[in-house]
């Protein structure tokens, strides 16, 4: 048992045709499986770019409106607050007002207001940058938008988390209908390269069929060969062997 499959092993690794239906399987293959991430990679990009980009633009927006109506030293107005439950509404995240001094003065869960929050992104935003980040493992995106002031000074921060699980599940359906696709493309192919292997093999084939004919006793002058300019010297040099 053992010794027929190193011999099948053996024969296979010397076949033209293996080699022919390797190489068309992989050039047909890669570059559909390489397109395929290309894609997907790159929709969640421009997704969570567009996703952070709407977001940012939008606590810009309030954050004006909050510095307009007095913040920090008026943290409750009722546009504002209209704005950013809207905002936590509709992208299902959460948004906290932080003043200068790290205070949470504002909570759209209503769980973190009085407590303080001391962290980098808080620091920069106080500092007048804004900042954003996206947690692909837990699917959220974290911006920080400063609250600026006249000076300019940023009097506050705006830290808002927005899920991404709508992203995240777009995604998943577009990895199964990739999926299948490659599943086509793969039968294709494989379906493709057995047709083309045996095509390109079929002019050795004949050669040696003629050979073994010459062996028995058949003197025809012509092998008749695929009209190919690669097959042309085989059938001239089979012309001359038997003419000799």
């Amino acid at each position: 048992m053992q010794e027929g499959l190193n011999k099948f092993k053996l024969k296979f690794s010397r076949s033209l045709r293996a080699d022919l239906f390797v190489i068309i399987c992989l050039a047909g293959i890669i570059p559909c499986v390489i397109l395929s991430w290309v894609l997907l990679y790159g929709y969640e990009r421009h997704a969570i770019s567009s996703r952070t980009k709407l977001v940012q633009n939008q606590c810009l927006v309030i954050a004006d409106h909050l510095f307009s109506a007095g913040f920090p030293e008026v943290t409750d107005n009722e546009i504002a607050n209209s704005e950013l439950a809207q905002l936590s509404n509709l992208y299902d995240g959460r948004v906290l007002i932080i003043n200068s001094d790290l205070k949470i003065v504002k909570d759209t869960y209503s769980l973190g207001e009085g407590k303080y929050m001391i962290s980098n992104e808080v620091a920069k935003g106080l500092s007048g940058e804004s900042t954003a980040k996206y947690d692909k493992e837990d699917h959220y995106i974290e911006t920080v938008t400063p609250i600026m002031g006249k000076n300019p000074e940023a009097v506050g921060v705006m830290l808002t988390s927005v899920s991404t699980e709508a992203i995240a599940a777009t995604l998943g359906v577009l990895g199964i209908r990739v999926q299948y696709f490659l599943i086509a493309i793969v039968v294709i192919v494989l379906t493709i390269s057995v047709i083309v292997s045996k095509m390109l093999i079929r002019p050795f084939r004949n050669v040696s069929l003629a050979m073994e004919e010459v062996k028995e006793g058949f003197t025809a002058d012509r092998l008749t060969l695929p009209a190919y300019i690669e097959t042309e010297g085989l059938s001239e040099a089979f012309a001359h062997m038997v003419s000799e």
